[in-house]
């Protein structure tokens, strides 16, 4: 194998200081599935393979595509679940779990317990990793459409007010800026323009989510314009 040890990141995640220390670590490591937001083992300790550090290895590989076979319909628990069994299992060598204060939901900013306390109201719990920026995940994508809500009258990018959406955005853009890669989509996203204007309703037609959220779905016609990112 080339590598001794890789991680995997998931790309509707954001990086938010060095992971480096992890490959000090002997593998395998992944984020906890705490959706819930909670260090407690009790608590959905199991993985989530949005974040994990592995050793590459044939072996394992092939393992787990046998394993498979032996587990109906294992993909309605995602590919994290296959994993967490195979390694506790076949291996027994259980995945051990990242605590939230290194990797968490994004819906969990604000919940995680702080490093240290100083001043009442001062936030100093941002995860290494952050991964969904929210229940809805809509900041952590690339559609504008996705990021558009009617709050009290007035067509709102909820994003905007994301604490990490412009971050993952930049990320994003610069990505593709720099592999050169780009959909009609993708463009109208990383448009500056089109991104912070204050799109008229009457341009994306009404959806209505479960629980009465507003949204607006794709817009239809030519491809937007606005001016585009530059580095």
């Amino acid at each position: 194998m080339e590598y001794d040890k890789l991680i995997w990141l998931d790309n509707d995640a954001i990086v938010m200081r060095s992971l480096d220390y992890l490959f000090d670590r002997a593998p395998t490591w992944g984020q906890k599935d705490a959706w819930v937001c909670s260090s407690n083992t009790s608590a959905q300790n199991w993985l989530c393979s949005g974040l994990m550090l592995i050793k590459p290895s044939e072996e394992t590989y092939q393992g787990l595509l046998k394993y498979a076979t032996t587990k109906k319909q294992w993909w309605r628990n995602g590919d994290q679940r296959l994993i967490d069994d195979y390694f506790r299992e076949v291996r027994d060598d259980p995945v051990k779990l990242l605590d939230v204060r290194e990797a968490a939901f994004g819906k969990c900013l604000g919940r995680i317990p702080n490093l240290f306390s100083e001043t009442p109201g001062e936030v100093w719990n941002m995860p290494a990793f952050v991964h969904k920026s929210s229940v809805h995940n809509e900041c952590f994508y690339f559609l504008i459409a996705e990021q558009l809500r009617e709050i009290q009258g007035q067509t709102v990018n909820v994003c905007h007010f994301n604490p990490l959406g412009a971050a993952w955005r930049d990320v994003f853009c610069d990505g593709l800026l720099m592999s050169r890669v780009e959909t009609r989509v993708t463009r109208a996203f990383c448009s500056d323009a089109m991104w912070y204007a204050q799109t008229p309703p009457s341009q994306y037609p009404v959806r209505t989510l479960l629980g009465g959220s507003v949204v607006w779905s794709a817009p239809v016609g030519p491809a937007p314009q606005g001016q585009a990112r530059t580095t």
